[in-house]
Order: C-alpha cells, then structure tokens, then sequence
C-alpha cells in the first residue's frame, strides 16, 4: 500500500513539472490559418534589421521575443518565417532514393545475368528521371510567409502562472 501510494504521488508530481505552463509563438493569416511554434522546435526566420536567415532550435519564448541559438530575435523585427512542407519533402526523398535503387538494382540485376550491357537506356533514362524530378522538387520544400508586407502576422501568447 505504500508504495503504491508513493508510486502515484511521483507520477502525479512528475506530470505536474512536465505540463507546466509555457509561451508558444505564433504564426497566423487571420480568418484562416495558425501555426504553433513551441520550445524545442526548429524554426527558420527572416530577420528584417540583420537581413539574414537564422535557424535553429527555439530554447525560450518571452513575452515580445524569440530565442533561437545565440540570437535573441524580436517580434518587431521579423520579416518572415520559413515552414517546411513535409509533403514535398517526403515526395523528394522517396522519389531520389526511388530513383537510385531502380538503378542499383539494374545495375545487380544485369551483372548477374551476365548480358553484354549491365545498365539499358531504357533504366537510364527512368532511374534519372526519377532523381531528377526529385531534385526540382527542392525550391518546392521551404514556404516563405512574408510578415512585413504580406497577410501573416506573428505574436506570442503567454501561459505563465502568476
């Protein structure tokens, strides 16, 4: 019994330190969409003053800034907030590595059939098609949302416990 009554008391300490109140930065098109960004996430930022990309892990969100790495980025000075499309990404992934294994496995395919020719045309010309529309797929991954001149706007809502 009393351990069981111990067991319970840590459990409930330990998802109490773990569900403590926090700032998450968002991202959003009134009317329309929002995209939550929370510590721990990586993130990759336009900043307007630095006319330069920071990306990286965010360690902390105050009331009126991000920290991401070194940088302490203020909200008034973004100009835009980069978000990965996980779809493109995937589909390029799997289309290069699509790609190159139809061409290994040609390849393993005519070395072990012994045929005058290891790799036909007709492989070449799939197994390249495939890496290379992989490869256009990149300008497709990343999605620029403008803050400054666009419809996006960035905020912060505070959780803190008072």
């Amino acid at each position: 019994m009393n351990r069981r009554f111990t067991f319970i008391l840590i459990l409930v300490i330990g998802l109490g330190m773990s569900l403590q109140s926090q700032n998450i930065f968002v991202l959003e098109k009134p009317g329309k969409r929002v995209i939550q960004y929370k510590p721990g996430q990586h993130i990759r930022i336009q900043v307007q003053s630095l006319d330069t990309l920071i990306k990286g892990k965010i360690w902390d969100i105050s009331d009126s800034s991000i920290y991401i790495r070194d940088y302490e980025v203020f909200l008034k000075n973004i100009a835009a907030v980069y978000r990965e499309r996980w779809g493109f990404s995937l589909l390029q992934k799997l289309s290069i590595l699509a790609g190159a294994g139809y061409l290994v496995l040609t390849v393993f395919n005519g070395a072990i059939s012994r045929e005058e020719t290891i790799v036909s045309n007709e492989a070449l010309i799939i197994s390249g098609s495939l890496i290379v529309g992989g490869v256009a797929l990149t300008p497709l991954i990343k999605r620029k949302h403008k803050v400054k001149d666009g419809n996006w706007k960035v905020k912060i809502l505070d959780f803190t416990d008072y």
